[in-house]
C-alpha cells in the first residue's frame, strides 16, 4: 500500500519526519555510516551501501543506498534488540521512529483485520501471526536512490527481493518501485 494514496490515516507527519532522518543519515560520511553496515549474518536492519548487491544475473550492481531500522528496536527503545545505529537515527528515535512504527502497525491490524474477514478467516487469525511479544523481521526502511538523467531508459536500483512481512507500505515523491513477480506453479 502507498500511504500517499490512502487518506486519514494520521502518519502523514511522521512520513515527512522519516524523509528527514533518511536524508540527514544518507549524508553522513561513508565512514561513519559503514559501522552499522548490515553485515554478512543475514540481518537486514542498519545501512547498505550503493553497489553492495548484484542486481541482475549479469553482475550489475545496485544504485541505492539505504538505512533499515528493526522494528523490535524501535518499540523496545531505548534498549537494543538487534543492533545499534548512527546518531541521525538515535536522535529522531523518540519522536519520529517510535511514532511512525506504532501508527504503522495500526493501520496494518486494521487490514490485516479487513483481509480476514474477506478471506474468510477466523477473527484474529491473521493478527495472531503479528504478534508484539514475538520478535519481528518487520523494518521501517529510508532509500537514497541518486537521479539518473533522461539518456537512461531502463535501470534497476534495487534487485529482486521479498520483503519480510504480510504488508508492504511505501512512501515516496515518486514510487515506481513495486512489481510482483508471481511463482510460476507446476502444471
Amino acid at each position: 500500500m502507498c500511504l500517499r494514496s490512502l487518506k486519514n490515516h494520521g502518519v502523514d507527519a511522521e512520513v515527512e519526519q522519516m524523509f528527514s532522518m533518511g536524508a540527514e543519515t544518507m549524508s553522513l560520511p561513508l565512514s561513519e555510516k559503514m559501522t552499522f553496515e548490515q553485515g554478512d549474518e543475514g540481518m537486514s536492519f542498519g545501512y547498505k551501501a550503493s553497489g553492495a548487491n548484484a542486481v541482475d544475473e549479469l553482475g550489475n550492481l545496485d544504485t541505492v543506498e539505504f538505512i533499515n531500522v528493526s522494528q523490535d528496536d524501535a518499540l523496545a527503545w531505548p534498549e537494543v534488540v538487534h543492533r545499534t545505529y548512527p546518531w541521525t537515527v538515535n536522535e529522531r528515535m523518540d519522536n519520529t521512529i517510535v511514532p511512525f512504527v506504532k501508527k504503522s502497525r495500526e493501520i496494518n491490524v486494521v487490514l490485516l483485520g479487513v483481509l480476514e474477514k474477506k478471506l474468510g478467516l477466523p477473527e484474529g487469525k491473521l493478527l495472531e501471526k503479528h504478534s508484539d511479544e514475538e520478535p519481528s523481521g518487520s523494518e521501517t526502511r529510508c532509500i537514497k536512490s541518486p537521479p539518473h538523467g533522461p539518456e537512461v531508459k531502463n535501470y534497476t536500483a534495487i534487485g529482486a527481493h521479498t520483503d519480510f512481512g504480510s504488508l508492504v507500505s511505501t512512501a515516496g515523491t515518486v514510487i515506481h518501485l513495486l512489481s510482483l513477480q508471481y511463482p510460476v506453479l507446476p502444471a
